[in-house]
C-alpha cells in the first residue's frame, strides 16, 4: 500500500471513530450555538432542530476530509430555475450536517429536486493545486421526510458521488 493509500485510511478510521453519525433512519441533532471570542455565533440554528439534508467531502488526492469547501444547495422551482437555499462551508472533518431543515409536523414539505454546487476551485486554488472541474453540481430528489447524505471524493481531475446513509 501507499504512502498516500495509508494516510486515507487512517483518516477514515479517525473520522469513523470522532464522529457518531446519526441512526439509520434518524437525522442528526445540532448542538446550541457555540460562542466564538469575537463574540459571534459559529450558527444561529435553535438546539434541538433536525436537518434533513448532511454532506461530506473527502480529498482522495491528499488523503484527508476537504475544510472549508464552499458549498451551496439550490431547489429546482416550478419553471425549471434553480433558487439558492443556503451556502455553507465544510468544517474540519470535511461534513456540513446542518442543510435542510426538516419542516415540523409536515414530512413532505422538502420534497423536490436539489443540487449541491461544491465550489472546488477555490478549494484547489487555496492549496495551490491547479484543477480541471471548477465546480461539482450533484443533483438528487428528496421525496418524504426521510434523512439524506450526499457525499464526494474529490481530486483534482477527478470525482464521485452517492447516497451515503
Amino acid at each position: 500500500m501507499t504512502k498516500h493509500a495509508l494516510l486515507f485510511l487512517s483518516s477514515i478510521f479517525l473520522l469513523n471513530g470522532c464522529v457518531q453519525a446519526a441512526p439509520h433512519g434518524l437525522t442528526p441533532t445540532v448542538p446550541a450555538p457555540v460562542i466564538q471570542q469575537n463574540n459571534t455565533t459559529t450558527h444561529s440554528v435553535p438546539t434541538g432542530t433536525t436537518y434533513q439534508l448532511t454532506s461530506h467531502v473527502l480529498d482522495i488526492n491528499s488523503g484527508v476530509p476537504a475544510a472549508n469547501v464552499t458549498v451551496q444547495l439550490m431547489k429546482m422551482q416550478a419553471d425549471g430555475s434553480w433558487k439558492l437555499l443556503d451556502t455553507k462551508q465544510t468544517n474540519d472533518n470535511g461534513r456540513i450536517r446542518d442543510f435542510l431543515p426538516k419542516v415540523e409536523n409536515n414530512e413532505f414539505a422538502n420534497d423536490g429536486t436539489y443540487k449541491l454546487v461544491f465550489r472546488t476551485a477555490e478549494y484547489y486554488a487555496k492549496l495551490n493545486i491547479p484543477t480541471f472541474y471548477p465546480f461539482i453540481e450533484v443533483n438528487f430528489i428528496i421525496k418524504g421526510g426521510k434523512h439524506y447524505h450526499v457525499p464526494i471524493t474529490l481530486s483534482p481531475f477527478g470525482y464521485s458521488t452517492y447516497r451515503g446513509s
